[in-house]
């Protein structure tokens, strides 16, 4: 619970300045930056270094995930969990804390980013809850049954992917 509230509290901070830059950016800088940010992070979080533990670890992710949420409406869970993982989390409570502190996080990015944009459609929130509802459903029995080590590979590796499919978005 403190991981989360050390990444939500200043994360609320963070999503209000993300929008407001978001807004003023063209989309193709915004994109190239989460995917770089996305795969760095996929890289770190690949290598076998085991980290060392830091709250000001855990802040700093929070402020940056966040940030990159309410700027660019992505990036959040790639960046949150392989960033813990870099800031000494293990991959389980990694999984766990990003999936909760979700929750405030894109409710107040999203909330921000209607209020400023003064637009919303309903095409892509039906979507993503039955995604939700699903991946909730499935995700922690299989968090249970994948070793810490190899989770960690496989939350770098998806970060890595996630990247590279942003960059693959930009130009088809």
């Amino acid at each position: 619970m403190k991981i989360v509230l050390v990444v939500v509290l200043p994360g609320l901070t963070a999503c209000v300045i993300g929008a407001l830059v978001g807004v003023k950016i063209p989309e193709l800088a915004l994109s190239t930056y989460i995917a770089a940010v996305v795969i760095v992070m996929g890289i770190f979080c690949v290598h076998p270094y085991h980290y060392k533990f830091g709250w000001w670890k855990m802040t700093a992710i929070g402020l940056l995930a966040s940030f990159n949420k309410a700027m660019s409406g992505g990036g959040f869970g790639p960046v949150t969990s392989s960033g813990e993982i870099l800031g000494g989390v293990d991959s389980k409570t990694s999984i766990a804390t990003t999936t909760f502190a979700k929750i405030p996080i894109c409710l107040a990015g999203f909330l921000i980013w209607v209020l400023l944009n003064r637009e919303f459609s309903w095409e892509l929130p039906i979507p993503l809850l039955v995604g939700a509802f699903a991946g909730g459903l499935l995700g922690p029995w299989v968090t249970k049954k994948i070793h810490d080590g190899k989770l960690r590979v496989i939350i770098g590796i998806l970060a890595i992917i996630s990247g590279f499919c942003i960059v693959l978005k930009l130009f088809l």
